[in-house]
């Protein structure tokens, strides 16, 4: 009803500028709503089929020719008008319809981006988007964890300067080795947020749509991209068994040496004993055998060290009281020290281990001989300590893992001292044999330190900084209750 009373609406406004009924207002409004929900084919047709109703039937009995110059005119605007607007309404629809792709696209777009995001995030590794410039524009949570700067701390930053990289290439060599081969990679030493430093393996690429060559930089290459991987652990544990095959070789070596060299003193002392025998008690040539059977009893002493540090020495077992040892010995061991260097004892009951009384007292003598001699000419302490401790497995795999001895309860041994003090270097090398840091060196004091450790299934932990004085820790299973 609305559409006929606008029709006829329509038709009384034109009638007196064409003198003509007009009866196409109803059916213009069907074309045009025909053209917005169907599109451009079906509203012109609807437009056409509209004239030719609207002609034939709505004018009445008696109407004029269709060819009239009034109907003409009506027709015309009719179908201009019409046309135009439905040719507009259906480039309205497309446009709608390609903005409502665009949207789609868009969100999808979105979407896979953010679940990509979240991919990245659940990486360990750190993965990193530097733009042209080398400023950082992507940070996931892995360089997060692994660095400790936040993505806002991080976000624009270079970082070559952020993690202070200390080895390797610089950015600018390693931005030239991606314009020319596409990737590079390598490990580079960086530092965390916290200070500590780290190696890391480090792989760089361009990002998509660039291609590496001689023009690589001038053609607007978007960035770069890097994984990095914390590897210190994995270093060190490759140093770890470096050095422990090192030592087993060693070893192997020492206890060769010593087991020939022990089978060839035994005809020495055995034949200048024979000798020392047979010679009177004046006699000029005996001085010259008694100094030959010490020189040897020396030499087979320094066997004896061979063999402990190749943990292959003769132990005679038994349960041993450390503290109580060690308190025998206190006299003994401030008498083989310098007058200048003090001993204190705090020696608590403790539980009893399975070991060689012998080779135990050696190792206590060992170590506090090299702390006194740590102190030097200056007046200073040396502290020897009992104790237990309930060994667990994190705390042997994170400080003793190069020892054979088991988590449990544990009698330790401390022997700390208020000398100068050693770098990492030199810790890395006390237990070789025959190293020494002193003019005249000891022999295998260490050495053997090490290998009577090992064959009572024990551990040794040294703690040491320059001007901070050094400890050595001992540790031994408990073999009952105190």
């Amino acid at each position: 009803m609305g559409a006929v009373a606008l029709a006829y609406a329509s038709g009384a406004a034109l009638n007196p500028l064409a003198g003509i009924n007009f009866p196409y207002g109803t059916f213009f409004v069907a074309a045009l709503i025909c053209g917005w929900w169907a599109g451009l084919g079906p509203g012109l047709t609807s437009v056409v089929l509209g004239a030719i109703i609207a002609r034939h039937f709505l004018t009445g009995p008696g109407s004029r020719s269709i060819f009239t110059g009034g109907d003409i005119v009506g027709l015309f605007f009719y179908l201009l008008i019409s046309s135009v607007l439905i040719v507009l309404f259906d480039r309205l629809r497309s446009a709608r319809s390609r903005l409502e792709a665009q949207i789609d696209h868009l969100a999808k777009a979105r979407a896979e981006t953010a679940k990509r995001g979240d991919l990245l995030d659940l990486a360990q590794d750190a993965i990193i988007s530097l733009d042209v410039r080398g400023a950082i524009d992507f940070w996931n949570k892995g360089a997060e964890s692994m660095y400790g700067w936040s993505a806002a701390e991080a976000l624009g930053r270079s970082p070559h300067d952020l993690f202070r990289t200390e080895s390797g290439p610089s950015f600018p060599e390693i931005r030239s080795a991606l314009l020319q081969k596409g990737a590079w990679q390598g490990e580079l030493i960086q530092t965390r947020k916290d200070g500590v430093k780290i190696v890391v393996s480090s792989r760089w690429a361009l990002k998509q749509g660039v291609e590496p060559g001689p023009q690589g930089a001038g053609n607007g290459s978007p960035g770069f991209l890097e994984i990095a991987r914390d590897i210190t652990e994995r270093k060190r544990l490759e140093e770890q068994l470096r050095e422990t095959a090192r030592i087993e070789s060693l070893g192997l070596m020492a206890g060769g040496i010593a087991h020939d060299f022990n089978n060839l003193l035994v005809g020495v002392i055995g034949n200048a004993s024979l000798a020392l025998d047979h010679l009177g008690p004046g006699h000029s040539e005996r001085p010259l055998l008694q100094q030959l059977l010490r020189s040897a009893e020396r030499m087979a002493y320094l066997t004896r060290e061979l063999l402990a540090y190749a943990g292959k020495g003769r132990f005679v077992i038994s349960l041993v009281n450390l503290s109580a040892i060690i308190q025998e010995q206190a006299e003994l061991l401030q008498a083989a020290i310098p007058k200048n260097v003090y001993l204190e004892f705090v020696l608590p009951p403790v539980p009893p281990v399975q070991a060689d009384l012998a080779q135990m007292q050696q190792v206590v003598a060992n170590l506090v001989i090299n702390a006194a001699e740590a102190i030097g000419v200056e007046s200073g302490t040396v502290f020897v300590t009992t104790g237990i401790l309930d060994l667990d497995e994190s705390y042997r795999a994170l400080r003793l893992s190069d020892f054979p001895i088991s988590p449990g309860r544990s009698v330790t041994v401390k022997v700390q001292d208020t000398g100068c003090g050693m770098d990492a270097a030199t810790q890395a090398r006390i237990f070789d044999p025959f190293f020494t840091t002193k003019f005249l060196g000891r022999g295998l004091g260490l050495s053997a330190v090490v290998g009577i450790v090992r064959g009572h299934g024990g551990a040794l932990e040294v703690i040491s900084a320059p001007g901070r004085g050094s400890t050595f820790i001992l540790y031994f299973p408990a073999a009952g209750s105190a």
